[in-house]
């Protein structure tokens, strides 16, 4: 895996293609695992699209969180929009969403939200800095 976060639930991505030419953006194979009181959730996709501007902007609004500034969410989104990771601040605790949905070729929607502690929201920031591809 090139980016794995543990906690608060599990996310995995592994680069499979760099597109630099049209719309500079990468190919991720991404898993999620998030375990629950009856079982575990696991999902893995092979073909998820983001934008590199993208990823460097929730990079950027993750760190405002962190640092405690003024953003009050980061978002990533798939180009697709089948997947989004979501840090937010709510009611004064900060929140990660983990949402997948997949309407077209099936009915698949998923929502995980758990809080965060702030060593968290770091790794999260480290994480996706340390795993810039281009």
């Amino acid at each position: 895996m090139d980016l794995e976060i543990q906690r608060p639930v599990y996310l995995g991505m592994s680069i499979e293609e760099i597109e630099m030419e049209r719309v500079p953006s990468i190919r991720m194979a991404t898993s999620i695992k998030a375990h629950h009181p009856t079982g575990v959730l696991d999902y893995t996709v092979n073909d998820l699209w983001f934008e590199c501007s993208e990823w460097e902007k929730f990079i950027r609004n993750v760190r405002k969180l962190y640092s405690l500034e003024e953003a009050e969410e980061a978002s990533l989104s798939s180009m697709s929009e089948e997947f989004n990771l979501l840090v937010r601040v709510s009611e004064n605790k900060r929140v990660a969403d983990f949402m997948v949905s997949l309407n077209e070729r099936g009915l698949i929607s998923v929502k995980i939200e758990t809080s965060v502690a702030l060593d968290e929201v770091g790794v999260i920031a480290d994480s996706f800095s340390n795993a810039k591809f281009w």
